[in-house]
């Protein structure tokens, strides 16, 4: 007997893995308006720097701390259960503590972005992250 209610379906094998260079694990969900993408960042590490003109992004910090910093020089540190938006802004995360740092990162997608898949199979996985 099935016990799950018909209003839901669980995702766990529509999931993209990367293991990036700059030290960050993500779990990708993606889907047609939106995308979650799990972060594990190991300490001292960086994401690229990035911009976002076709998505919002919010980021939830589950374990750890991390430092998101902007282009402009400002930076702000995020705490665990703490919630950010980051604008449309020329940003990067940082993990500069001795832990991991796990966040989720809430995207949604403001215009259609033509096949999401084939910009994740690009190169080191990073070039759909500038959207």
């Amino acid at each position: 007997m099935n016990n799950n209610p018909s209003f839901f379906n669980i995702y766990s094998k529509n999931v993209i893995s990367v293991k990036k260079r700059n030290g960050t694990d993500v779990l990708y969900y993606l889907f047609p308006d939106f995308e979650i993408h799990y972060n594990i960042i190991k300490p001292n590490s960086y994401q690229d720097w990035h911009a976002h003109r076709k998505v919002e992004e919010v980021i939830l910090v589950l374990e750890g701390t991390i430092l998101i910093e902007w282009k402009d020089n400002n930076s702000k540190k995020i705490y665990q259960q703490n919630l950010v938006k980051v604008n449309q802004s020329v940003h990067r995360i940082v993990n500069d503590t001795t832990k991991n740092s796990v966040f989720i990162v809430f995207r949604k997608i403001k215009e259609k972005v033509v096949s999401v898949q084939n910009q994740y199979d690009q190169e080191s996985h990073t070039s759909a992250l500038h959207r």
